[in-house]
């Protein structure tokens, strides 16, 4: 293939000698250990091409391995500048998304696997209470008495790190008893006496020291067998958790050759990412892809010392080990372009003092030189001490200040920090200031203001509908939140007759009572939607429910319109998710049962996390150092650079601790977190400070500096100084601190969050339909995504379509065609599984219909079945493009012929709007067309742009599920003409480029456009 692109020649020409070494030795093992700043991502990018300009292969024959999604996002963004849209065939993956593109691709290897669900990590305390539950009390691990679930934490970890690592578990319990007999040997003096005491004589052993090492050893072994007790309670739950997918992937190819050999075959050439992070069993889903070639062309990057995700030691035991066995090219890139040479020899003199290091296991050169003639000098590196912690805040605040000042792009500069809570106070005076910045963090929903009002709601209904005693104390906070406009001395008014009735509910509930106080409209407001909400609990789903309360309440309203509200719609969201997962896998749980499990949640510290994202494009970023990993900025300062905060930090102790000889880990935490520090310090282009305070101004307690502090004044270009602040600058500062947040203001369109949405946009034939049928639902809907329940028509369809999928699969591949009891099984299945879209009357009406409308469409259909030579279903094409434009899509079913394939899409919607829905665009009489049609156009271009699928579409058409008036089956057949291809390709053209530009103001305007309605009202009443 040969690539044109100026951009990638005028690229290649500016590497250096090591670059282009790693970017050029295309064939036989590869290994780079790049440094900072070096390059890493644009040789990646750069070898793709090269491979793709001078081997005889298309870009599918490339697999990029990364180990993590903003790692895959980088990679396509450089590839998009070298070569363009046709990036988008390129397969880049992080290893779990791999892991699961496999399982998706070869459904009959993994069956049982794809129908498992997700394991939610409520469940996932209830499992592990089942399996210790199940210990019998002669159990090592059985605890009797005091908090029986203890063990809970460290039995996760311990699971988890098995899978990650793929130990079998004859060889751990055998690396467990090497380690039981080597400690001892090893460490002599630590379980026998040194010399003679009281009745020991020298060399004679120390009983309980040696139980007490057995009894852990002992533990280990008995936690790691519980293993299997644990994957069986996931096998009953119909469970799977995170760690499971590479491990399924491993043992399929473990026992299916063939399958293992058609990867091989496929991905010729493989680049791995960050390969000093890579897990046990994503080092070895690695080697099983090159293990077909004695020297494949296997392509793997590194640093151990920016090694921050993964435990000491084994991320360079990966590098090590890949060395060992191929022989590669070693390519060590130390030619730095980021930073000045002076940052540069501050974070060496820092890193240097790290020992388990490849530099010293391979003796390699990695000192970084600074190579890019624009950092040819800058200011010296700094370190400034502050007397407290206020201190330190206002002179950052003040540096950002004069940075705006100086016309400094504040994106190219960034406040690093350990934890979040240190920019607390910073965050609201640049808030206050109207200083834009730039700030992503996790947070739990469940703690947050806004969800507990929703809760307390629901509390209330809850507490309504089983005549709890609990219904007044839920009553009181609801009536008197804010979305209802009742003020403090309308709630005085209606205590004064609660005290005369003793029942809140008895008052509210009876409008006479109130029906004279100035405020009675928003008091019968309140007792509306009570009543409303009372009516969902008794006959809806609590997701009806739950929507009803977010916009009846006025929670939506106030999330939609508020300028700086966006969080507040993304932790509505987040928990209307939650929600609707949670009754996706257990349909039949009331709302009692959802509220207990929040509350268990709760008890257990399991968060519903959410990331708090604040995005201003021209704004200082506000980082913790580990999300930094990978960025550069012209400007760093690294706050809280504390003792406290960086060192000594004492992890909760495990009972299930593996030995650090297994983990090939020593116990220096010290050299982890002096690996992030030097992480931090490497992100800086042309100005770096960092500093500490020297108490903390809230105590007044002395602080020191961390050691990485005086490792880094080693280097004889750092400066260190006195940071000094106006005092009164200090007060005012406090002040805004201490002072109440602003309202924002309303009517605020915040065009960067819109385009953080669209990042990873890819236009699908669904969102091509919902933005030509109205911008302003397709901008609610796709770009804001409110939350909205699962309808009882959309359930109903996943059952059916899931039915038939299973029924034609099976039948397939068994010798004889098996009878409609099994597609009726397999639809009562479907039906269970989308059980959360139902009510319970709605449920058994659609379990009736449906099987009453399969019968006669598998006696109609049973023998078009066996026509085709093969029949794929529910096919996913997402790594393409059509020109510039990135599309995706998901075929119902391919029929699958010597010649050509016929894709069918399944509707269970009327069929009476057939017809309509399949017509062609009419552009003089400005008709843009069908959603069906479309559809089915849309399709062509998919699968013509898909390389897995060989043949041409032939013809596509809609098949209907129910029958019409005649009581037949319907169907219509469009065969894609030249013409059609042109009537879509404006449509997508046109539509792609409206979202990119954010045209999303004028929509249909129609009465049954919720959206559109909404949209009216709103402006009506400002």
């Amino acid at each position: 293939m040969n690539i044109t692109s100026g951009k990638y020649q005028e690229a290649y020409n500016m590497l250096n000698a090591a670059q282009k070494t790693a970017v050029d030795t295309i064939e036989g093992p590869v290994m780079v250990i790049a440094g900072p700043g070096t390059g890493k991502t644009q040789i990646l990018a750069l070898r793709v091409c090269k491979i793709c300009e001078t081997q005889d292969i298309g870009f599918q024959n490339i697999l990029c391995l990364t180990f993590t999604d903003s790692g895959s996002v980088a990679m396509r963004k450089r590839l998009l500048e070298f070569i363009g849209p046709e990036a988008y065939d390129i397969p880049i993956y992080t290893y779990h998304a791999f892991a699961n593109k496999i399982i998706t691709e070869n459904a009959d290897q993994f069956g049982t696997y794809r129908s498992l669900q997700s394991l939610s990590e409520l469940e996932s305390i209830e499992v592990f209470q089942e399996l210790i539950d199940g210990f019998d009390n002669e159990h090592i691990l059985k605890r009797l008495k005091g908090k029986i679930y203890h063990d809970i934490p460290d039995l996760k970890k311990l699971f988890s790190t098995l899978k990650r690592e793929d130990w079998d578990l004859e060889w751990f319990e055998a690396a467990i008893e090497k380690y039981r007999e080597e400690e001892v040997a090893e460490n002599f003096y630590n379980y026998h006496y040194k010399k003679n005491y009281k009745e020991f004589k020298k060399d004679d052993p120390k009983v309980a020291d040696l139980k007490k090492h057995n009894t852990k050893c002992d533990k280990l072994i008995a936690a790691a067998k519980e293993i299997k007790n644990y994957q069986k309670i996931m096998h009953k739950r119909e469970r799977f958790d995170y760690d499971d997918m590479i491990q399924w992937v491993l043992v399929a190819f473990e026992n299916n050759e063939a399958l293992k050999a058609r990867y091989q075959e496929q991905f010729q050439y493989i680049l791995a990412d960050e390969y000093q992070d890579t897990n046990g069993s994503q080092n070895q889903l690695l080697m099983n892809l090159a293990d077909y070639w004695e020297r494949p062309n296997l392509f793997v990057v590194g640093d151990d010392d920016q090694s921050i995700f993964r435990f000491q030691g084994a991320s360079m035991k990966n590098i090590i080990d890949f060395k060992e066995k191929y022989d590669p090219e070693v390519v060590i890139l130390s030619h730095n372009y980021r930073s000045t040479q002076s940052i540069l020899n501050g974070a060496m003199s820092v890193i240097n003092v790290n020992t388990d290091r490849l530099v010293n296991a391979m003796q390699l050169d990695k000192k970084l030189i600074a190579a890019n003639p624009k950092r040819a000098s800058g200011p010296a590196p700094e370190i400034r001490f502050f007397d407290n912690s206020y201190h330190e805040e206002v002179a950052i605040f003040e540096a950002i200040k004069q940075w705006q000042h100086d016309g400094i792009p504040l994106n190219e500069c960034a406040i690093m920090y350990r934890s979040h809570k240190e920019i607390d106070g910073l965050v609201k005076v640049l808030t206050h200031e109207q200083i834009p910045f730039q700030l992503k963090r996790r947070v739990n929903v469940l703690d947050q203001t806004l969800i507990r009002s929703v809760l307390e709601i629901l509390h209330l209904v809850e507490a309504i509908y089983t005549r709890s005693n609990s219904i007044d104390a839920h009553l009181y906070p609801s009536l008197y939140l804010s979305h209802f406009g009742i003020n403090i001395q309308t709630m005085h008014a209606l205590s004064l007759l609660v005290n005369e009735q003793s029942s809140w509910y008895k008052v509210i509930m009876d409008e006479s009572q109130w029906s004279s106080l100035p405020q009675a409209k928003e008091i019968k407001h309140f007792v509306a939607c009570l009543e409303s909400w009372m009516k969902d609990r008794a006959n809806n789903t609590i997701q009806i429910l739950l929507e009803n309360v977010m916009h009846s309440a006025g929670f939506m309203a106030e999330a939609l319109e508020n300028r700086d509200n966006y969080f507040s719609f993304q932790l509505l969201q987040s928990f209307f998710d939650h929600i609707k997962e949670q009754s996706a896998i257990f349909p039949n749980k009331s709302l009692k049962d959802h509220l207990n499990d929040l509350e268990k949640m709760q008890e257990n510290s399991i968060a519903l996390g959410l990331n708090q994202v604040i995005v201003k494009t021209d704004g200082v970023q506000l980082m913790t150092v580990h999300a930094s990993k990978g960025l550069e900025f012209q400007k760093v300062w690294l706050i809280g650079a504390n003792k406290n905060r960086w060192e000594g930090k004492i992890a909760r102790s495990s009972q299930f601790k593996i030995p650090n000889q297994i983990l090939n880990a020593n116990d220096d935490t010290v050299d982890d977190d002096r690996r992030l520090f030097y992480v931090a310090l490497t992100r800086a282009e042309e100005q770096l400070v960092v500093s500490y305070n020297e108490s903390a101004a809230e105590k007044e307690k002395p602080l020191e500096s961390s050691r990485f502090v005086a490792e880094l004044m080693e280097s004889s270009d750092v400066v260190h100084t006195q940071g000094t602040v106006d005092e009164q600058k200090v007060l005012a500062h406090l002040a805004i601190r201490m002072s109440p947040a602003e309202l924002p203001d309303k009517d605020w369109l915040d065009h960067s969050l819109i385009e953080k949405s669209l990042e990873n946009f890819k236009l699908s034939p669904t969102d091509l339909n919902k933005y030509l049928a109205c911008p302003i639902r397709f901008y609610y809907e796709n770009i804001l995504r409110v939350p909205s329940a699962r309808r009882e028509s959309l359930g109903y369809g996943s059952a059916m379509h899931y039915a038939l999928e299973m029924h034609i699969s099976k039948t397939r591949q068994d010798e004889g065609w098996l009878t409609v009891t099994h597609l009726l099984n397999a639809f009562e299945e479907g039906m269970l599984k989308y059980r959360s879209h139902f009510t319970d009357r709605e449920f058994q009406d659609r379990m009736t219909y449906g099987k009453q409308n399969l019968t006669a469409y598998y006696d109609h259909y049973l023998e078009s079945w066996k026509q085709p030579k093969n029949i794929l279903f529910e096919h996913k094409v997402s790594l393409t493009h059509y020109k510039d434009v990135p599309i995706s899509g998901t075929l119902d079913r391919i029929d699958e012929y010597d010649d050509h394939i016929y894709v069918i899409d399944y509707k269970t919607g009327n069929p009476a709007s057939l017809s309509k829905k399949m017509k062609a665009p009419n552009p003089e009489k400005g008709e843009i067309g069908g959603d069906y049609w479309r559809q089915l156009a849309f399709y062509k271009i998919l699968s013509d742009n898909d390389h897995r699928l060989s043949k041409k579409m032939y013809a596509a058409e809609i098949n209907m599920l129910e029958k019409n008036k005649k009581d037949e089956f319907e169907y219509k057949k469009l065969v894609i003409s030249p013409e059609d291809l042109r009537l879509l390709d404006e449509q997508i053209m046109d539509t792609y480029k409206n979202i990119k530009e954010h045209n999303f103001r004028v929509g249909c305007n129609e009465e049954r456009c919720d959206w559109c309605q909404y949209v009216k009202r709103r402006s009506l009443s400002k």
